[in-house]
């Protein structure tokens, strides 16, 4: 009989968590604030907050001009080149705000955030990371509705968490030791979109954890899992509803000429899913993690803000070959 997995739990997916909590750790711990790099990009910093300033209220200007009835009823006119002109300039430059407040903007947040945790750095400085496992839905179609075949799932989490325990000799220690001063990790971070290799590829995590040197006297590092997870087992019945006649039965103590007609019976087995097996699942286990460099391997990391960020990237690159035709 065949079988149909809907969702289950890679274990795959959950040994690359493991791994990135790992390579998170190290870096994290190491290094709580990139000092050199900051250094680096500090003459930007002034330019970058004039010109997002003024660029968005450019912007604005710009949307509510481009937008009023006469310009909405000149746009009727434009040739198809204007068309596509037009609104690839704009959001060419929404686009660069875009990534000004992504790279710049939040930049400085991000750094503000980790200057204030490295100044208040104790002698006792703890590192924790944590990912979440869900099923993974596997696309696998349903076989089907007259066929007999069992279809498996799963539910839950697996719970990943990281930590990292570090003890100095004193809170100035602690707090030098937070400060990052690595010309390697600060090389890698000014090459240009750099950031976009690291989307794919641990080199900025592979060279900040391999040349990093820490402080403290005392360093351990675990790891735990807890998992709440339930896998269930399916049988898949085709509709078997039967109807079943009866006749030429004569009750038992009848008088008389005709017995009275029988209905047909019909024996209900409609189509449907019946549980077969289901397995709880509620474990825990820890164990303990060398603090060493993580390793460099390819682990592609997108989110909603990273494609508008490949998008702004992709617009930039489109205009320079689409230059000579403006």
């Amino acid at each position: 009989m065949n079988t149909v997995v809907e969702s289950e739990f890679n274990e795959g997916d959950i040994f690359s968590a493991v791994q990135d909590i790992q390579a998170e750790l190290m870096v994290e711990s190491a290094t709580q604030y990139d000092l050199l790099t900051d250094l680096a990009q500090l003459s930007d910093i002034p330019r970058l907050i004039l010109s997002v300033t003024n660029d968005l209220m450019k912007i604005i200007g710009a949307f509510k001009s481009r937008n009023s009835i006469s310009k909405l009823k000149a746009a009727k006119s434009f040739a198809p080149a204007d068309l596509l002109r037009h609104p690839y300039k704009w959001m060419r430059k929404i686009g660069d705000e875009w990534m000004a407040y992504r790279y710049g903007v939040m930049t400085l947040v991000y750094s503000y955030r980790d200057l204030m945790k490295t100044l208040n750095r104790g002698t006792d400085v703890k590192t924790r990371k944590g990912r979440t496992i869900t099923p993974t839905n596997t696309g696998q179609a349903m076989l089907p509705s007259s066929s007999y075949y069992w279809k498996k799932s799963a539910t839950g989490s697996v719970q990943l968490r990281g930590e990292v325990f570090q003890h100095f000799s004193s809170d100035e220690i602690a707090r030098i030791s937070g400060l990052g001063f690595n010309p390697f990790v600060t090389a890698w971070e000014l090459i240009p979109y750099s950031f976009v290799l690291d989307w794919f590829v641990n080199v900025g995590d592979y060279i900040a954890t391999r040349v990093n040197q820490t402080w403290s006297e005392l360093r351990w590092a675990c790891l735990s899992r807890r998992d709440i997870t339930s896998s269930q087992t399916w049988l898949h019945q085709p509709n078997r509803d039967q109807s079943i006649t009866i006749g030429n039965i004569i009750p038992t103590g009848w008088v008389g000429t005709y017995p009275p007609s029988t209905p047909n019976q019909i024996i209900s087995n409609p189509e449907g899913f019946y549980i077969f097996d289901k397995e709880d699942v509620d474990s825990y286990s820890r164990w303990p993690i060398l603090v060493s460099g993580a390793p460099l391997k390819f682990r592609p990391s997108l989110n909603w803000r990273r494609y508008m960020d490949s998008a702004s990237i992709a617009l930039n690159l489109l205009g320079r070959f689409t230059r000579p035709f403006r």
